[in-house]
């Protein structure tokens, strides 16, 4: 178990299952199953109060009845259905085979779109990726701080 599952084990066992009452697997996309039918799914919060998810085991967890149990250093800081994932406050990042699918504001898209011409017709991740290439060249000619 990594150290989030751990935590959430030790959670559960601390509200009243006892081990034979939980089966974790690794290699699913919900890590522990419940005697009770309880299905959870362990996220660690990463900074900025984001979650990370695989494509794989999004496109799983769309239409399930799984809770969600985000932990934060050694404790469970908070549990919430799947199905209200929208309405919770976290930035949910989808790590796709390829890489992680970063997320960027439509307006900030557009502005970065007009001001640098050269961008046009960049997908967002090519974009992402021109920016942080930009960011290392300025650093690089020393027109960046520390």
């Amino acid at each position: 178990m990594r150290k989030s599952e751990t935590v959430a084990y030790n959670y559960l066992l601390n509200g009243g299952y006892k081990k034979s009452e939980i089966d974790f697997s690794p290699i699913r996309s919900i890590d522990f199953l419940c005697s009770d039918g309880r299905k959870i799914e362990v996220k660690s919060l990463i900074p900025k109060q984001s979650l990370i998810f695989t494509e794989k085991q999004w496109n799983e967890l769309q239409g399930s009845d799984v809770e969600i149990m985000v932990v934060n250093d050694d404790r469970v800081i908070h549990i919430f259905s799947f199905s209200n994932i929208k309405r919770e406050p976290y930035k949910i990042s989808i790590l796709h085979q390829d890489g992680l699918k970063p997320h960027v504001d439509v307006k900030l898209l557009q502005k970065i779109k007009r001001k640098f011409p050269e961008t046009e017709g960049m997908t967002v991740t090519g974009l992402v990726d021109w920016a942080l290439r930009y960011l290392l060249k300025l650093k690089q000619a020393k027109y960046m701080e520390a």
